[in-house]
């Protein structure tokens, strides 16, 4: 919300982990479809409601997105690329799986990574059947972290083919499968999904036809080639990883935990915060459903980083490592509250933009208000000069000679960024008291980050790296200046769900070259992974050598 807090509320990437409701679209209703003669194949949904779904999506995204044009060509091009799918639509029907893979590259087509599908095919996760490797996105290649034991020799291999595919000509097929943010993200997906899981891969290599096998290519860490043909293995097998120097904690169903390590070369400990999620703490918790939230009480960032923080000034610990590698986001509230302890309320709503400049806007559109039901214009125009209307604008984030776009006709109040802090109870009460406002900051902060650090993940890198942190890893698939804070649809036939984000958020409005991809200050390259023997912690044995 702001520059990064646009983020905040994003629970995208991550519903899976309950960070947004369903909410089902309103107006669905379309135009009718002329009854084929043709009867509709078994199992198969009939080109009528098929058309009526594809319709629907399209009035969705057009609804609520805040552009969903600019990235895609324009408008014409958005509703080219609609009809195209629609005409191809068999007499017969097709099955959801069929509907799916028909209008993926629809979607894809905005350009952008919160706008997608949520769930498309079923995969076995004991039997992916794609590629069997485990890799790792470093640099621009993709490197081999996982093998069966007979081949265990090519661990950090990159990946040069798949199926006599090049690796750039597989990026250029995944961006016309899925909105892609930049080419981390791309390959992050290659990675994860694309190449992983045989219903994907078989999109992405429709020439892929004997699945039992894969021909794969690797550059072997001397220099070598090695040209495989890798069979598909049975159910969970033994798969060899490069062993860690370290055994760093890994949080529980909070998404977070703090500890204080020693160094394996020696030195003085740090301070490290992991992050997997950010969608299982309290203050988010009472932010998302305040009444659960007083029965259910899981661990509370504000206690914890209050503590975190006292235990730093006492040790006088000179090294805090946020490691926020992996995480695909949630709700970014956490981050702010560890700002406010490191760097103080101030330097808070100085980084979160509020009195400066263009952050981005909130669009008020009917889904956002389905999938935010405690939420109502009545209560948004509240004191506007300007009142808004169902699918307008909100500019009450931007700045124009320090004062808000959005010109109220009362008392300018509380900056909607200073609101949103104080939703939670648990962290209002510390806030207003300001007690622990800027309790310590350590001389090195820095932020561990990786090509799966998205959305409310992405803000932690980038607020901490605006107030000085130094970063330490890949840089991540989130585009600076994009989209967020993601609404989820399911269509009324075909029963696909998916996403589609209701805020711009421009983190460098000003900053071009800073668009798309931010970069690090120490780029995890193939070079160091492979002197740090692969280690699965290398971004965090890289980052002790900094301090």
């Amino acid at each position: 919300m702001t520059r990064q807090s646009l983020s905040v509320a994003v629970a995208v990437l991550a519903v899976a982990l309950g960070c947004s409701p369903t909410a089902q679209p309103p107006g669905t209703q379309g135009a009718q479809v002329q009854p084929s003669a043709v009867n509709t194949k078994p199992g198969a949904f009939s080109r009528q409601q098929l058309i009526e779904d594809g319709r629907e999506l399209a009035r969705i995204i057009e609804d609520t997105h805040p552009d969903p044009y600019t990235n895609g060509g324009g408008r014409i091009a958005f509703h080219r690329r609609l009809h195209q799918a629609l005409n191809a639509i068999p007499d017969d029907g097709m099955t959801g799986d069929e509907f799916f893979r028909l209008m993926r590259p629809f979607v894809a087509g905005v350009g952008d990574a919160h706008t997608n599908f949520m769930r498309g095919y079923s995969v076995d996760h004991a039997r992916p059947g794609g590629v069997p490797l485990r890799l790792k996105v470093v640099e621009e290649s993709l490197v081999v972290v996982g093998i069966e034991r007979p081949n265990q020799a090519l661990l950090g291999s990159r990946l040069v083919s798949v199926e006599g595919l090049p690796l750039a000509e597989l990026v250029a097929r995944q961006r016309r499968l899925q909105g892609i943010d930049n080419q981390y993200h791309a390959l992050h997906v290659l990675a994860t999904r694309s190449l992983a899981f045989r219903a994907y891969m078989q999109d992405l290599i429709p020439e892929w036809k004997d699945v039992a096998r894969v021909r794969v290519e690797l550059l072997k860490p001397d220099g070598g080639v090695a040209a495989l043909e890798l069979r598909q293995p049975g159910k969970e097998p033994a798969e060899v990883n490069p062993p860690s120097r370290v055994a760093l904690p890994v949080p529980g169903e909070s998404g977070f935990r703090k500890a204080f390590l020693q160094p394996p070369g020696g030195g003085q400990e740090v301070a490290y915060v992991r992050f997997t999620h950010m969608s299982g703490y309290r203050e988010e918790r009472e932010q998302r459903d305040p009444i659960i939230s007083k029965i259910a009480r899981p661990p509370s960032a504000t206690e914890s980083f209050r503590e975190l923080a006292v235990e730093m000034k006492q040790h006088q610990t000179q090294t805090l490592i946020l490691d926020v590698r992996g995480n695909p986001g949630g709700n970014s509230l956490i981050s702010e509250i560890l700002v406010y302890f490191v760097y103080g309320k101030e330097k808070l709503l100085e980084m979160a933009g509020v009195g400066t400049g263009e952050h981005g806007a909130f669009r008020y559109s009917r889904l956002y208000f389905a999938d935010r039901p405690s939420e109502s214009l009545a209560a948004i125009n509240q004191g506007r000069a300007v009142p808004l209307v169902e699918g307008d604008y909100d500019f009450a984030w931007s700045y124009v000679d320090g004062k808000p776009i959005a010109r109220r006709s009362g008392p300018a109040g509380e900056p909607p960024m200073v609101k949103f802090l104080r939703i939670s109870p648990t962290f209002q009460a510390e806030y207003d008291a300001g007690t622990y406002s800027g309790y310590y900051r350590p001389k090195n902060v820095i932020v561990l980050c990786d090509a799966g650090t998205l959305s409310a993940g992405f803000s932690v890198v980038v607020e901490f790296w605006r107030l000085g942190a130094t970063t330490v890893g890949t840089p991540p698939a989130q585009a600076p200046n994009s989209y967020g804070a993601a609404a989820v649809f399911k269509l009324r036939h075909t029963g696909l769900q998916g996403m589609v984000p209701m805020i711009s958020a421009a983190h460098f409005p000003d900053d071009p070259s800073k668009a798309h991809v931010l970069p690090v200050d120490h780029l995890l390259t193939y070079e160091r992974f492979k002197a740090c023997n692969f280690d699965p912690n290398a971004e965090y044995l890289y980052a002790l050598t900094l301090r």
